[in-house]
């Protein structure tokens, strides 16, 4: 579903202004340390889950949402073998993740452009699966 169809269907999306002044300037990220990161679901639609529950909140992960929790965040190690997820916490628009970065990355390995395959991603609101993409 594009944005279009999510106003249309009564989902409320929400535009968003980003910046970066959460973050410290001084501070080098490529450095060995602990990291809350927010990733955000383009114009905040909720692709990954349902707020569920009368007195309690509950997230009800979407197909895209259990994919996401249960297989994709897994592969960051591959990807990355000094990064540990810690925490993972899915909301509708967006995911919370606690990192470790176990030793200091190399620029090469946060800047650089590469081909990869990926399993699952999400292309204009549908799940795409065994599509090439670039990084």
């Amino acid at each position: 579903m594009n944005r279009e169809e999510a106003i249309a269907k009564g989902i409320t999306v929400q535009d968003i202004k980003h910046n970066m002044k959460r973050r410290c300037s001084w501070h080098d990220y490529h450095r060995k340390g602990t990291y809350m990161l927010t990733l955000v679901v383009d114009g905040r639609i909720p692709l990954l889950g349902v707020l569920k529950g009368e007195t309690e909140a509950i997230v009800e992960e979407s197909e895209l949402g259990s994919i996401i929790l249960n297989e994709e965040i897994k592969k960051i190690h591959q990807f990355y073998p000094t990064v540990d997820v810690w925490k993972v916490c899915i909301m509708p628009d967006h995911i919370h993740m606690i990192v470790r970065v176990n030793g200091d990355m190399q620029l090469s390995c946060t800047v650089t452009t590469q081909k990869k395959k990926t399993s699952v991603y999400v292309k204009n609101g549908w799940i795409v699966e065994n599509e090439e993409v670039y990084l």
